[in-house]
């Protein structure tokens, strides 16, 4: 993860390059080709396949491609990498956003401003795209695509888009991303391609994941322990408290010894869960009194004291009002 500042660094030299992800999703759709992948949103096809696997195998300066974490998905890791002849520009697929999402953010900050920025994505992404402003970045131009099966739909109409040198192309649709990131990229070598997947998807669909909100499980290979700034942490709890926005968190069926197992010490992760937890249902009476009462190493000694040999008999946890 700590390879970003690579690709920080050729953002501020405003030095072109491509990178596109390949999360499991993609890996899957290429060994499988009628998966259905992206939340749902799209499905593989033998056209799609193939298209996927050459984006794994380019040679150029400056390409480089996010392949899944070899510690959390190593399955998918191994996988990915037997489709590589040259895996020499490889990062982890997610070394924009899970632990350095916010840094990335801030990035885009300090090197988008009077950039030439073109945004591929969906319609319902392109109404709410004066959003991004507040991160430096005012697209040149917007191209549409479809919200479900774009490659399927709209693969043959866009790729032959033809764009002015030097320019930022922003993809944010799904497998498509990643094809026209690669191609265009290949045929034009003076733009900067980025797949950037769901970076964006607070400010343009009112959707959060674990890893904006810091709350992702922790993983030595794609989400290691990363500080905050204040200003970070502020925006943060600003898409916590914003009624508009929807966060994802973290539920479990043993509930209160391994909500505290999942953040394992990480006070300032587990209390934004348990903040979002209390958003969707404010009547959640564990995370009432989990938010209350206690922090750290309390929360541990209240759960391995009442509630962890219950849990081994299997009966259900009831906390009192």
């Amino acid at each position: 993860m700590d390879r970003a500042e690579e690709l920080y660094d050729l953002l501020r030299k405003k030095e072109p390059f491509c990178f596109i992800k390949m999360n499991d999703g993609e890996i899957s759709a290429i060994y499988d080709t009628t998966a259905v992948i992206s939340r749902g949103a799209d499905h593989s096809s033998p056209e799609m396949s193939s298209k996927l696997r050459a984006c794994l195998n380019v040679d150029l300066e400056n390409y480089y491609v996010g392949v899944p974490c070899n510690v959390c998905r190593g399955d998918d890791y191994r996988r990915c990498m037997d489709l590589m002849k040259e895996p020499a520009r490889v990062m982890n697929t997610n070394v924009l956003i899970n632990s350095n999402v916010w840094r990335t953010l801030d990035v885009f900050r300090e090197t988008m401003v009077n950039r030439r920025v073109i945004i591929i994505t969906n319609e319902k992404n392109v109404q709410n795209i004066k959003a991004l402003e507040k991160f430096g970045i005012i697209p040149y131009m917007n191209v549409v695509v479809s919200e479900r099966n774009a490659f399927e739909t709209d693969y043959d109409r866009v790729r032959g888009i033809v764009f002015e040198d030097d320019a930022v192309i922003m993809c944010m649709c799904g497998p498509l991303g990643r094809i026209l990131c690669s191609e265009w990229f290949r045929r034009n070598q003076t733009l900067t391609c980025l797949e950037l997947g769901s970076l964006f998807d607070p400010f343009l669909r009112g959707r959060t994941y674990a890893y904006h909100t810091g709350n992702h499980p922790r993983c030595d290979g794609c989400f290691p322990e990363m500080s905050l700034t204040p200003s970070q942490n502020d925006e943060i709890m600003e898409l916590i408290e914003n009624p508009a926005v929807e966060n994802e968190c973290f539920y479990s069926y043993d509930e209160t010894y391994n909500y505290y197992v999942h953040f394992f010490n990480n006070r300032e992760a587990l209390l934004k869960n348990t903040l979002i937890r209390l958003k969707k249902n404010p009547d959640d009476i564990l995370m009432r009194y989990i938010w209350t009462q206690f922090e750290g190493e309390k929360l541990k000694e209240y759960v391995d004291t009442e509630y962890k040999g219950c849990i081994r008999e299997g009966y259900t946890l009831e906390v009192e009002k």
